[in-house]
């Protein structure tokens, strides 16, 4: 009888949505997976960038699969920018090339690109200046499934997973994740990984 293959390492990456979400996987996957994360919110694909060897590739071994969530940050148009966002598409394409092309050329290791969730600028927008714009998920989510057809990496569709029922899984303020949004993306990223693990 053979005996039960080793927890692999599962490192996700992410904003405040993955910190949100990454209780559920840890417990969705168990004894599959040891599920890994930065205690700090990852901010933008700029941020991950600077901070690659650290919340990275020093967490890497043969089997690992990292889970990437970031575009929330970067797509943020913020106060006294002239209505620019944070990180540029162009930068931000550059960045995820440079994220992919780290973490790809390590043997064994596989990266996920999540897209990112929705924004409902009703909500969002509400007695406020709204930074972030649901148009603008659009764009860096094409963005991203670019570089992800033009490098081979597998993409995980967490903005069609919140955009079925967003009234419900997105929150108050139109951006972050309600509880019952945290459980629904959770297990979906658990499905996916569970998937990439079996495969790889």
């Amino acid at each position: 009888m053979r005996s039960p293959s080793p927890p692999r390492p599962v490192v996700l990456i992410g904003d405040s949505i993955r910190l949100g979400y990454q209780p559920v996987v840890a417990r969705r996957l168990d004894a599959a997976a040891r599920v890994w994360g930065p205690e700090e919110n990852c901010g933008s694909t700029r941020a991950v960038v600077a901070n690659l060897d650290e919340w990275i590739l020093r967490r890497l071994e043969p089997g690992a699969v990292v889970h990437l969530n970031a575009g929330l940050h970067d797509l943020r148009r913020p106060p006294g920018t002239s209505g620019r966002p944070a990180v540029p598409i162009p930068e931000y394409v550059a960045n995820l090339r440079t994220i992919v092309g780290s973490v790809t050329r390590i043997a064994k290791v596989t990266l996920v690109l999540a897209t990112t969730t929705p924004v409902d600028d009703l909500r969002h927008g509400s007695g406020r200046r709204p930074e972030r714009h649901e148009a603008d998920v659009v764009d860096y989510n094409a963005a991203l499934r670019r570089v992800a057809d033009e490098l081979g990496v597998t993409v995980d569709d967490l903005y069609a997973v919140v955009d079925l029922d967003r009234e419900r899984l997105l929150g108050a303020d139109g951006v972050h994740l309600s509880h019952v949004g945290n459980t629904r993306v959770g297990d979906a990223v658990a499905t996916e990984l569970r998937r990439v693990l079996e495969r790889s």
